[in-house]
């Protein structure tokens, strides 16, 4: 979902409102040979946003984007934003909104800072607190499994929900008592964290450890996030990258300090993009702007089913990429590595089509 200083961008008009700043970009895809015009729209609060900081981004299957900020849960059907919190929400007992998972029968869980964990279904919200077993209303991340489990992180403890009584169940194991943090970006969801014997991650409800090689101090590791080939990402204290492929941990950029880690995303089409990987494993993209390149860092990244790619940011509201013309073209690797060039029609230049 992305491109970043080793793509080819044309020069942008002047931004223009309409429902939204706009840019024209020209983007160059790393695997493909031909440039292609893509539009950044970008909404804020001055477009109805309550907050310009998205920490998650979600498409339900009625079409609706649904938005994690810290000043509420919003809903967008492509020309407005509905704002849900706790002043004209019944069950919604905190706007600090963190983290959003959607279970397989389309039900909503939503982590906050403060709250515990709300539940959106059949249009209500339900809030469940250490009333309700959580060890604290302070839930990091939600996670779950194709038969309909569900995990929360909530301090340190990993809960697991129970339908049928309607509370949270601790399910830590007791030689993992550890604390975690939720696994970044758009892999399976989960929770990680360390101890002498490596990197623990906890993805649909099994832990799989990592050795860490001696010159990786499991201290000096602060974030980690999940591709969605799984290839796992680290960061350490002191800035350094390094990922876990296939169960193999090795350095990124290790002998050029200052030089940004690139992260490749491929979307739901097969189409390969490229973006650099800042601090705090925040990613990021380069865009022109009044005659210079102006960096988007994104918390969150989403994609809806008419292809079009949402970039969540950390204070520039939310962006969507679109791409622009009536027709492309691109050039994918064939059988043994021949190029073969097929053409598509864009996608509609709107964006979901919502039902009430």
């Amino acid at each position: 979902m992305s491109f970043l200083s080793d793509l080819r961008l044309s020069p942008a008009p002047e931004p223009s409102r309409a429902g939204g700043l706009s840019w024209l970009l020209a983007a160059f895809c790393l695997v493909s040979s031909a440039s292609a015009q893509y539009r950044l729209d970008v909404w804020t609060t001055d477009d109805g946003l309550p907050q310009n900081g998205i920490r998650a981004i979600h498409q339900t299957p009625d079409g609706y984007l649904w938005l994690v900020t810290f000043d509420g849960l919003v809903r967008f059907d492509g020309i407005r934003f509905t704002v849900f919190n706790k002043s004209n929400s019944p069950g919604i007992d905190s706007n600090r909104f963190d983290s959003l998972y959607e279970e397989r029968n389309g039900e909503l869980w939503l982590g906050t800072q403060d709250g515990g964990v709300t539940r959106y279904r059949h249009g209500s919200f339900t809030t469940y607190t250490t009333l309700n077993g959580l060890p604290h209303n302070h839930v990091r991340g939600i996670t779950g499994d194709d038969a309909g489990n569900l995990w929360v992180l909530a301090g340190d403890s990993i809960m697991q929900w129970q339908e049928t009584t309607g509370r949270f169940i601790d399910v830590t194991p007791k030689d993992l008592r550890i604390p975690y943090w939720p696994l970044l970006w758009e892999g399976q969801g989960g929770f990680w964290g360390s101890d002498p014997a490596g990197i623990h991650c906890f993805r649909k409800g099994r832990f799989v450890t990592y050795p860490l090689p001696h010159w990786l101090s499991r201290l000096r590791i602060t974030s980690a996030a999940e591709e969605r080939n799984g290839t796992i990402w680290l960061e350490t204290s002191d800035g350094k990258h390094a990922r876990i492929t296939n169960g193999n941990v090795e350095a990124v950029n290790a002998n050029t300090p200052g030089k940004n880690a690139i992260v490749d995303f491929r979307d739901r089409g097969g189409n390969l993009w490229t973006m650099g990987q800042g601090h705090d494993l925040l990613r990021f993209i380069d865009y022109p702007s009044s005659g210079r390149l102006e960096r988007l860092s994104f918390f969150s990244l989403g994609e809806d089913r008419e292809g079009n790619l949402w970039f969540g940011t950390t204070a520039q509201g939310l962006c969507r990429l679109r791409r622009q013309g009536a027709s492309f073209a691109r050039r994918r690797a064939g059988p043994g590595g021949r190029a073969q060039t097929w053409r598509s029609a864009p996608p509609s230049p709107t964006t979901n089509q919502s039902a009430a």
